[in-house]
Formats: C-alpha cells, sequence, structure tokens
C-alpha cells in the first residue's frame, strides 16, 4: 500500500480548458409536467464533506510560495491539505524542517543512522530546505485551504507533537483537523519495522495516542481527532483480503477498540489504496468495460470485510489516502478513465453517511500512484519535454468537480438511476440541491432532469478520450449542457463527468 520508493518521478501535463455555464429553462406555456422528485432532504451529516489532497513536507519551501502551484491548488476548490504528509510524518521534526534523527527514540537499528530514515524517502534531500509550521500555515492560507495535520508517534515524544502543532496555531491558522498516527498497523511486512519495534501490539500504540489526544483536547480544544484504522486491499477476483496482510493488519480495529481508543477521538482515518484489475492482453474496449464498474464491486467488497464491519457507527470517517494503481497496465495511470475510476470511488464511499473528509494521494508526487498536480522545478524534479509543470491530471481535474457540488453538503445519496459504470449522485448544503454524474461507460446516457429534481438547471460537463492524457495531444472538454426541445432531457456524454444545480 507504500510503494513510494519513487515518491517524487513524474512529469507534467498540460490541460488545455474552455469553460462556461448556462441555464436551461423548460419552454414557455401551460407546464403540464409532473412535479420534480425530492433531492436528498434528509440531512445525513453534522459536518460538511470536505475534499483535499494529501501535501507532503518533501517540497522545498520555496515551492510553496510558487505561483503556479498556488494557481492549480486554489482550483481544487477550497481544500483540505494535509502535512506533513503520510510516511514521512513519522520521520520529520517540524522545527527544524527535516528528518528526526531516528535514533532519538531508539528507533535507529534497522537502518543506518546517517540515512536517519527508511531507505530512499530522504535520501535525494541532503540539503534539504525548511518546510516548517509557518510555511504550511502560509501554504493553508495562500489556497484558501483546510489544514489536517498528522502527528508524529515515531520519533516524537507527545510534548513535540503539541508544541509542533501549537505552533502552527500561534500563526493564527485554524488547526482544524488533526490525525494522530499515520499507518501504525504496517510493521515488517510493509518494511516500516521501527512502528512495530515502538509499538508491538495495537494496545501499546492506543495508549502512547491516548496520552496525545489529551494533551491535544487542551491546546487545540476544537480540533477534530481521528485515529488510523486498518481496512484491506480486496482482490476483486476472491472477495478477500489480498495476499501479504499480516495478523498484525487484520486485527488492528478490533485490538484498538478493546484498547478503548474510540473515546478518545472523533473519526477513524482509513487509507485506501485499491489495485485495478489487471488488463491481460484485453483490447481497449474490453479493459476500459471492466475498469468502468470496479468502484461500484470494490466498494461493495470493502463493506463486506469485518475489518469495515467494526468501525463504530457514532464516529466520523476520514479517507487521508485514496488512489488506485494498475496491476499491469501502468501506461494507464494519469489517463481520462483512471480519474474517472477515483471520482467514482469517492462518490461511492461518500454514500456512507459517516465519511465526511476525503483527500487524493498526493497533492504532488510519483507516477506509481499519479498526482493531483504535476511535480515543478528543480530541486524537485524537472518536468519530462513538452510538459508544463504544476499543471493538473485527470484527477486533479474530477476532484475540483467533485469539491464544488459536494463541499459543505450534509447529505449525500446514491440515486436509484445509478448503475454500475454510471453513477448519480444527489447532494444538498444551504444552497440548495447539486447533482453528480460519473459516466465512466461508452456509452452516452439521456435523463429527465424533472426525475433528478429540477424544473430547471445549469449543468457543466468534462469529458475527454478516456485513454488520453489532455495536454499530451488532446483537449479535455469543458462545456454547458442544455436540455433538449421538450426542455426537460438533457443528453450525458460517454467518459464524462457532470455537475448540475437548478431549482
Amino acid at each position: 500500500m507504500k510503494g513510494r520508493a519513487s515518491l517524487l518521478r513524474t512529469v507534467g501535463l498540460l490541460w488545455v480548458v474552455a469553460s462556461c455555464t448556462s441555464s436551461t429553462t423548460p419552454p414557455a406555456g401551460p407546464d403540464t409536467a409532473p412535479p420534480p422528485a425530492a433531492v436528498c432532504t434528509t440531512p445525513t451529516r453534522t459536518s460538511g464533506v470536505q475534499l483535499g489532497a494529501n501535501v507532503n513536507a518533501l517540497f522545498w519551501e520555496e515551492h510553496y510560495g510558487d505561483t503556479r502551484l498556488l494557481g492549480a491548488v486554489r482550483s481544487l476548490g477550497n481544500p483540505i491539505v494535509r502535512f506533513p504528509g503520510g510516511t514521512e510524518a513519522d520521520y520529520f521534526d517540524w522545527e527544524r524542517g527535516r528528518p528526526v534523527d531516528a535514533c532519538r527514540y531508539g528507533a535507529c537499528r534497522t537502518w543506518d543512522n546517517a540515512q536517519l530514515t527508511p531507505p530512499g524517502l530522504f535520501q535525494r534531500f541532503g540539503a534539504f530546505r525548511n518546510s516548517t509550521p509557518a510555511s504550511f500555515a502560509t501554504f493553508a492560507q495562500q489556497v484558501n485551504g483546510t489544514l489536517l495535520l498528522v502527528a508524529n508517534t515515531v520519533t516524537a515524544s507527545v510534548d513535540d507533537n503539541v508544541r509542533w502543532i501549537g505552533a502552527v496555531a500561534n500563526t493564527g491558522t485554524a488547526v482544524p483537523l488533526i490525525e494522530l498516527s499515520n499507518e501504525p498497523y504496517f510493521g515488517r511486512v510493509e518494511g516500516t519495522d521501527n512502528t512495530e519495534r515502538l509499538y508491538p501490539t495495537a494496545a501499546s500504540h492506543v495508549a502512547y495516542v491516548r496520552r496525545l489526544a489529551t494533551a491535544l483536547r487542551q491546546r487545540v480544544p476544537n480540533a477534530r481527532l481521528a485515529f488510523p484504522a486498518f481496512v484491506p486491499r480486496v482482490d476483486p477476483a476472491t472477495g478477500q483480503p489480498s495476499p501479504g496482510h499480516d495478523a498484525r493488519m487484520l486485527t488492528w480495529n478490533e485490538q484498538s477498540l478493546t484498547a478503548g481508543i474510540a473515546g478518545d477521538v472523533d473519526a477513524f482515518a482509513l487509507h485506501f489504496y485499491p489495485r485495478l484489475p489487471g488488463r491481460r492482453g484485453a483490447s481497449d474496449s474490453a479493459y476500459l468495460r471492466t475498469l468502468s464498474t470496479f468502484a461500484s464491486s470494490y466498494w461493495a467488497l470493502t463493506q463486506e470485510q469485518p475489518q469495515w464491519r467494526l468501525l463504530p457507527a457514532d464516529k466520523r470517517l476520514w479517507v487521508t489516502e485514496l488512489n488506485a494503481s494498475f496491476a499491469d497496465a501502468p501506461e494507464l495511470v494519469g489517463t481520462w478513465m483512471h480519474g474517472l475510476v477515483q471520482a467514482q470511488l469517492m462518490l461511492r464511499m461518500l454514500g456512507d453517511p459517516r465519511m465526511d473528509v476525503m483527500l487524493q494521494h498526493m497533492l504532488t508526487g510519483n507516477p506509481q500512484w499519479q498526482a493531483v498536480v504535476h511535480p515543478g522545478r528543480a530541486p524537485d524534479i524537472v518536468p519530462a519535454p513538452g510538459f508544463t509543470a504544476y499543471a493538473l491530471t485527470a484527477t486533479g481535474e474530477t476532484l475540483p468537480a467533485l469539491s464544488t457540488a459536494l463541499r459543505g453538503a450534509t447529505c449525500v445519496e446514491l440515486r436509484a438511476e445509478s448503475t454500475a459504470a454510471t453513477l448519480i449522485v444527489a447532494a444538498r448544503d444551504r444552497s440548495g440541491p447539486r447533482i453528480v454524474i460519473v459516466n465512466a461507460s461508452a456509452d452516452p446516457i439521456t435523463l429527465d432532469i424533472r426525475q433528478l429534481g429540477f424544473m430547471r438547471i445549469s449543468a457543466t460537463e468534462r469529458r475527454a478520450a478516456p485513454l488520453s492524457r489532455p495536454g499530451a495531444g488532446t483537449t479535455l472538454t469543458v462545456t454547458s449542457l442544455g436540455t433538449s426541445t421538450d426542455g426537460y432531457t438533457i443528453r450525458i456524454a460517454p467518459y464524462a463527468i457532470v455537475t448540475m444545480s437548478g431549482s
């Protein structure tokens, strides 16, 4: 689930976008049409949906102020930004803005102390530039974002974490969300021996986190706190957890709950890295059909896992890392179809009323997992010829569409008109109802807007060839949609994502 040895190797893409919006009103004359159906009338969330991306402290501080990066992240729509990332959060000293000496807490026996941290993670950063609480806070403010901070439970004490998180709060920036640890359920299987050595059982980790939660409640009393829970990667062929999950992972939730962690937190943080089915020599059309229904089947299988069923009904759920990888078709990473699958996964998950935070992994980074924004300038990485630094990826294009439609929504529900390949989701916030449609099939669909709850609409459609990367010789088309001559029928193109509001 980690696969981060190639953390910062990728290329940028140029997205060519033409955008417009318009409102469609039914024709004049006597209106004999049936009244529209109700849209998402029952609130299921006390706090609205929030979407965003995992940022990572591996940025050099200068990148936080790069206008190209700031513009790209702003376009995501008031995103959550997660610092200082995932694995590196456990080996990062916020005050120095560089890796911690892992031996400080007896966690260096696995690796050479001169290297400080897991192999490859920081080897490229001999002249690491500061990435400090002040830079975290400034970046969040400049992109109109919300901070989600990740505590260091491997190479930092409770006092260290409280001091570091307090330093962010001291800048005047709100600290509303804190993830109390990153993936402590991984041990020797994932090569993170330090975590298992320090916390041989879930109960031993819970003991540390409970002390940390108590201290943070005093320092940042308005922050919501999340404890990491484990949900296995499922093998779609068998419906069972993928090989490689050990007893530590599979019993983590049960043991953590038995140790009493639910009484100390507001939410549970989850990481999802589904592996898309293999292409196995299939034609483009056949493989696209397989991909189009993947999110539906994968989410159904996830909900059947005992680890999922243990998650408390009265706690919020945050997905703080989400990305889908290809088993044997890495050339499809970053294609428009990849972005549509990511959007489908997010919408399926948001159908659970406990789910209110969801972050794509990662903001900018590696080709193995793909990113939301492509890498920028040296010393980070030099984009390949023909691509533009800090351009949005396919996921970067679908994420703001979802964020615009769902941000702050207190009701999100899957419509009955949905199929495995075409997802239709209704949402509602204070401004009114919205609809999101993700059509990952090769066929267009036709809908009556009255069935969706509207008599008139304003709708925007984003579409591209499914195996293309807009900006690399093709164009992502963004247009307004209107109804047909009857004033109520709307046509959704193949491989498109549509956002709709109206009355």
